[in-house]
């Protein structure tokens, strides 16, 4: 057992674990709990805070961590020396932040409200230590209709991308 949330703070949100590192989002609290292995146990080594419904969305990956808050359309990326520092604060529009991945070098952001509700996803890459967004890899459903809400879900492994719109229409047949 790790910790108890307080009433409305949605301890355990969202959720992440890589090797010896495990973040937990508490966005009533706009909260996210970073923790690392000791031994057999989990010990709580910081607890980060930001804008309304902060933790919503987290993903760690080795000296690496993201947190969204979507409310205020931002994800903070924060790096590991020592202890998390941030490093640097992604806007975007369209609930930027409800859904985010990282793997290695590369990130993903899911904003299932931009673009008229159709949604879109954006890349980012580590190069030298820095995260920066790339341009031209802003992913949209080409074919996409208001209310698709495309990101709503994200998943990045290495070169592999998968993105949810869970309110598209399928056709099968």
């Amino acid at each position: 057992r790790l910790a108890e949330g307080i009433g409305g703070s949605e301890f355990g949100a969202a959720v992440d674990v890589n090797v010896d590192s495990m973040v937990i989002g508490a966005p009533g609290s706009s909260k996210a709990y970073v923790y690392r292995q000791s031994g057999n146990s989990w010990v709580l080594a910081q607890t980060l805070s930001g804008s309304k419904n902060f933790g919503t969305a987290v993903s760690v990956n080795g000296d690496s961590l993201l947190v969204s808050a979507p409310d205020a359309n931002q994800v903070k990326v924060y790096v590991r020396t020592g202890s998390w520092a941030l490093q640097s604060t992604w806007s975007g529009t369209g609930s930027f932040g409800t859904s985010l991945d990282l793997s290695g070098n590369w990130a993903v952001v899911g904003a299932p409200t931009a673009n008229s509700n159709k949604g879109l996803a954006y890349v980012y890459k580590r190069t030298g230590g820095i995260w920066s967004g790339i341009s031209s890899q802003i992913l949209s459903l080409g074919t996409g209709v208001s209310g698709d809400y495309f990101g709503q879900s994200v998943a990045i492994d290495e070169s592999r991308i998968v993105i949810g719109a869970y309110r598209r229409a399928v056709h099968v047949g």
